[in-house]
C-alpha cells in the first residue's frame, strides 16, 4: 500500500526505499527487482538501475528479450561495453535472443567498444556471412588495418566494396589505399585514392596522398597520415 501511494504521488525516492524493503523481504519475487531498477532509472540513477538489473539477471529474473535489451542499453550508456557484450552473447547462446543480424550487430558493437578484437572479429565474420551488405567486411578490414594486418585488411575491404551498401564508402577506399601502400603496392594505392577523392569525407586526405605519391619523392617518401581508426 505504501508503494502504491508513493507511486501515485510520483515520489520515486519513497518508491525506491519501499522496494528495497520488499526485495529484502521477498528476494525471490522478480517484479520487485524490476520495479526497483525502474525507480532508479526514473530518478536518473542509471548506475544503480543497471546494478539492480544485473543482480536480477544473475538470479535468472531477466529473461524477456525486451528486458535483456534494456539492460544492454544501460550497460552501453554507462560505458560498460564488456558487460553488454557478455550479456547479449550469453542470452543468444541460451536461446533467449535470436542470433539474428540486429542482435549480433549489437554484440559486435559492444566488443569493438570494449576493444575485444578477437571477440569482435568472430562476431563480424558471422555477420558478414549472413548479411547482403558489405558493412561488416568493412569493419573487419578496419580492425585488421588498426592492427597492421595489411593483407587481411586489404582482402576484407575489397570484399566490402564489392558487396556494396557501405555507410562510409570513401573511408573504405581510403583504408584500402593505406593497406595497399603498406604492402608496397603503389599502383593499387593510387587506384584506391582516385576513388576516395570522389567522396566528400575523404576528398582532402585522399588528395594529399595523391600529391605525395605523384611528387618527386614518390612511394619512397615519408608515408602520409593514415586513415582514422574506427
Amino acid at each position: 500500500m505504501r508503494l502504491a501511494v508513493a507511486y501515485e504521488l510520483k515520489d520515486y525516492n519513497s518508491c525506491a526505499q519501499t522496494l528495497i524493503q520488499l526485495v529484502a523481504l521477498v528476494p525471490a519475487k522478480p517484479e520487485y527487482w524490476k520495479q526497483l531498477s525502474s525507480m532508479f532509472y526514473q530518478m536518473k540513477a542509471d548506475g544503480q538501475s543497471a546494478a539492480v538489473l544485473a543482480l536480477a539477471a544473475r538470479q535468472g529474473f531477466i529473461d524477456k528479450p525486451t528486458e535483456i535489451r534494456n539492460l544492454y542499453s544501460l550497460y552501453m550508456m554507462l560505458e560498460m561495453p564488456f558487460q553488454a557484450g557478455m550479456l547479449l552473447q550469453d542470452a543468444i547462446g541460451k536461446g533467449k535472443l535470436p542470433a539474428d543480424e540486429k542482435n549480433l550487430e549489437s554484440v559486435a558493437d559492444a566488443w569493438i567498444n570494449a576493444r575485444e578484437s578477437l571477440q569482435a572479429e568472430a562476431t563480424l565474420k558471422r555477420l558478414a556471412a549472413m548479411s547482403d551488405r558489405g558493412e561488416y567486411y568493412f569493419r573487419l578490414g578496419a580492425i585488421y588495418g588498426d592492427d597492421e594486418r595489411w593483407k587481411e585488411s586489404k582482402e576484407m575491404l575489397e570484399k566490402a566494396l564489392q558487396k556494396g551498401g557501405l555507410k562510409r564508402a570513401g573511408e573504405a577506399w581510403m583504408r584500402l589505399a593505406v593497406a595497399n601502400y603498406s604492402l608496397k603496392n603503389t599502383t593499387g594505392a593510387v587506384a584506391a585514392l582516385q576513388k576516395a577523392v570522389t567522396y566528400d569525407e575523404t576528398r582532402t586526405q585522399a588528395g594529399e596522398w595523391l600529391r605525395h605519391l605523384g611528387g618527386p619523392a614518390g612511394a619512397a617518401g615519408q608515408q602520409p597520415q593514415e586513415a582514422g581508426r574506427t
